[in-house]
């Protein structure tokens, strides 16, 4: 019994072991691609500040290119004199104009004299100069000799800048001021980072939304995340990668200070790559092809199948199938009669409660058969009566007479005895055969003898033989009434009760039905009555009642009654209702 059930937990255990391993092994996968992809952005973030300096390189190669130019050496030698400073200008502004054609995206030109004052200028606020930028770290540098490049954030637009100092060729390489070149970062600048990076990139200048190759609004919580990560960011050079989410992509960012300049103004640039999706089993499962399923070790997958399928088969017919077989089999003998009852030994678990249940329910039945089974007939138990013994053997006694019942008992009046021996008396039953004479026959357990008055004292005589013992006077014994019979209405009816007739009038005192069966409208209300309480009976005890009707009843309670009457030579029959084995019965008394 309790191996297939053991077979059968190990069985649930290994499958949810199974489904729990199918749901994990994903995860520690999906974690691995993750981290990988995590190490791609930073260095995708790497690769983006690379470029931003080669960028930044290459605008130091045209401002270095330029001011190899003798013309703009002869403006700038000349700024020094403020008489030629407007003449000067104008000459400027169209040397930065030819300029402009010659270099492709250039949105930035400046030059400035030794001071860092602006003498020309293009494209940037244009029509303004005389202004002084020394202070700028840029114009600074190149004052100082340098080639340098930087990043400016102006008016919410990033420009890469480069600069070179102009050396005078007449004062022994003096340095007489500084010419300052850049573009600006827009979204084909975006767009060529993002061929060579592999990523997403965008660029926010004063912490404000600069350009970027991907939506808008895709970004636009970043500004937040930096001023979050603002203090880390500086410590580490870059921030903790940053989820992202828009029109169902996922994304993860790295944020970065940019340099320079724009850097100390709350500058930066965000790396952005699609976030791996972590896989679980039902996707897993739909991404599986050919040669995934070829990696399945099939020929050891299906032995593992039939060798459970096997170890259950052979487990249920080891626990069930035998043990259910051989109670089948102790049935069968026991229905044939073979044996009297089951070998619950023999069975063991629920089969042998099972046995042990078929012998209790066959105890069962023998005992309610033994206790249904017909009664013997009163007459058939007591015998016939004895004769009844002379009241006195000793000649010249007279017999004595006993005492007269007590009035109003309803026992008739015993006559005396004759003074010769008295026949023997006989006790006859409706239907029992006459039997010779016996024993006294014991009383039955229905029967309450009655209680007669003491004998009177016998009459002064004088005695022949005062030797010999005078016995003790009999008693006549009572003449008995035989039984009354239940009446057959469909019903089954009892014949074997013997009540004297004495005792009717006292038993039926205790019945439920009262009145007698007289003649005319009394007999019909009477045999009414006896109807409702039977009906009533009936329904009580749960039998139906269908096609019982009074007209039916009535019939037969005047046939039972006529045969009463006739057989038992009674006045009237009395009617008593009650229940007998659950269902409703009716008995029928004979009344003298």
């Amino acid at each position: 019994m309790y191996l297939s059930k053991i077979w059968l937990f190990l069985l649930g255990v290994a499958a949810a072991a199974a489904l729990a391993i199918a749901i994990i092994v994903p995860r520690p996968a999906a974690r691995a691609i993750a981290e990988v992809e995590r190490e791609r952005l930073e260095r995708a973030q790497i690769t983006a500040r690379s470029l931003l300096a080669t960028t930044s390189r290459q605008w130091i190669d045209k401002a270095l290119e330029a001011s190899n130019d003798g013309k703009l050496r002869d403006i700038l030698e000349g700024a020094s004199n403020p008489a030629k400073l407007d003449e000067l200008h104008t000459q400027l502004t169209d040397k930065l104009a030819r300029f402009a054609t010659g270099l492709k995206g250039v949105d930035l030109q400046i030059a400035v004299d030794a001071s860092g004052r602006v003498i020309g200028r293009a494209g940037l606020e244009g029509a303004e100069w005389k202004d002084s930028i020394a202070g700028l770290p840029l114009v600074d540098d190149a004052l100082r000799g340098w080639s340098r490049d930087d990043l400016w954030a102006i008016d919410g637009k990033l420009y890469v800048v480069g600069a070179a100092p102009i050396q005078s060729d007449r004062s022994n390489g003096k340095i007489i001021g500084a010419y300052l070149v850049g573009g600006a970062v827009t979204l084909d600048f975006a767009n060529r980072l993002k061929t060579n990076l592999g990523a997403e990139i965008a660029f926010f200048a004063n912490n404000t939304y600069s350009a970027a190759s991907v939506d808008r609004p895709l970004v636009d919580d970043l500004t937040k995340e930096f001023t979050k990560q603002k203090d880390s960011m500086a410590a580490a050079g870059h921030s903790t990668p940053v989820a992202l989410s828009r029109a169902g992509t996922d994304y993860l960012a790295i944020l970065a200070p940019l340099p320079g300049l724009a850097g100390a103004s709350d500058s930066f640039y965000a790396v952005l790559m699609p976030r791996p999706k972590a896989r679980g089993l039902m996707a897993t499962l739909k991404v599986i092809d050919g040669s995934d399923k070829k990696q399945i070790p099939w020929i050891m997958l299906i032995g593992l199948v039939v060798l459970v399928i096997g170890g259950g088969i052979a487990l249920q017919v080891m626990e069930h199938d035998l043990p259910i077989r051989r109670l089948q089999e102790a049935v069968g003998r026991l229905a044939k009669g073979e044996i009297s009852k089951l070998d619950d030994t023999a069975h063991k678990g629920k089969y042998g409660s099972i046995a042990r249940s078929v012998n209790m329910a066959l105890e069962r039945t023998e005992r309610d058969a033994a206790k249904s089974a017909p009664k013997k007939s009163l007459g058939d138990v007591l015998g016939p009566p004895p004769a009844a013994p002379s009241m006195s053997s000793i000649p010249g006694i007279p017999a004595i007479p006993p005492a007269p019942p007590p009035r109003g008992s309803g026992i008739p009046a015993i006559p005396p005895a004759p003074a010769a021996a008295a026949p023997a008396f006989k006790l006859e039953l409706p239907g029992a055969p006459k039997a010779a004479t016996a024993a006294p026959p014991a009383a039955p357990p229905s029967f309450v003898a009655p209680s007669f008055a003491p004998p009177a004292p016998p009459p002064a005589f004088a005695p022949q033989a005062p030797s010999l013992p005078i016995p003790p006077p009999a008693r006549a014994a009572a003449p008995v009434q035989p039984s009354e019979p239940f009446t057959p209405l469909d019903l089954p009816s009892v014949g074997d009760l013997v009540v004297p007739v004495a005792t009717f009038a006292a038993r039926d005192e205790s019945g439920p039905t009262k009145i007698d069966a007289g003649g005319g409208g009394a007999e019909e209300a009477y045999h009414r009555q006896v109807f409702e309480e039977f009906l009533g009976l009936k329904k009580k005890c749960g039998e139906p009642t269908e096609g019982l009707t009074f007209e039916k009843f009535a019939v037969k309670l005047r046939a039972n009654r006529d045969q009463l009457v006739e057989k038992y030579g009674a006045k009237s029959v009395k009617f008593q209702v009650y229940v007998k084995d659950g269902k409703a019965a009716l008995k029928a008394t004979p009344v003298k």
